[in-house]
């Protein structure tokens, strides 16, 4: 038994695939259909074929929905709008926003956790220290590295400081990077734009 696969031959696409011990084999063709003797592995759904007649496996598909496969440029392709892109293209620079923001910061003292929730403890200890009104006042925390330090409300201060600057520079990368997405005028100029090292 042989296998056959009936193909377009503008595109390449496999219309089905056609088995039989029939020589030559029985098969009806199409306006601008052809076909070929192909391994049993090849399927409609796997394969296409190429201007040498022969069988090409489809690359597998990107894990976004927005991908489609192009017969003409035998590849997925991007199916989105300009505007979904820039759009899609802002709320990834807004991930990596958040990330950035999220980073350890170094500061003279020691490198500090910087999450939501650090951040939290560091505002409400300096908040605390300063209420107390004492300088001789300190607080302990754990550092990045899980060592122990102690902190009075200047040093505090200061790493307070360091975060709103961090925040500020974050804040203004990102709203560079908004205008020039929303100014870019093609997909390709899109996906270009992506947050400076």
């Amino acid at each position: 038994m042989k296998s056959y696969a009936i193909y377009n031959i503008t595109t390449g696409q496999i219309l089905y695939i056609h088995r039989t011990e029939v020589e030559p084999p029985d098969i009806t063709l199409g306006d601008g259909e052809s076909y070929e003797e192909v391994p049993f592995t090849v399927f409609g759904n796997t394969h296409y074929m190429n201007e040498s007649r022969e069988p090409v496996v489809i690359p597998t598909k990107p894990k976004e929905s927005y991908w489609t496969w192009s017969w003409t440029a035998k590849d997925w392709v991007d199916s989105r709008s300009l505007e979904q892109h820039k759009d899609d293209k802002w709320q990834s620079i807004k991930l990596t926003r958040y990330a950035k923001l999220s980073e350890p910061l170094s500061t003279p003292y020691g490198t500090f956790d910087a999450d939501q929730d650090s951040q939290q403890n560091i505002y409400h200890s300096l908040q605390y220290l300063q209420e107390n009104g004492s300088t001789t006042t300190t607080v302990v925390f754990t550092l990045n590295d899980n060592s122990t330090a102690t902190f009075t409300s200047v040093e505090l201060s200061d790493v307070v400081v360091l975060l709103g600057e961090r925040s500020e520079d974050i804040y203004a990368t990102s709203r560079t990077l908004r205008t020039n997405i929303y100014a870019a005028t093609t997909s390709t100029d899109v996906e270009s734009i992506t947050w400076p090292i």
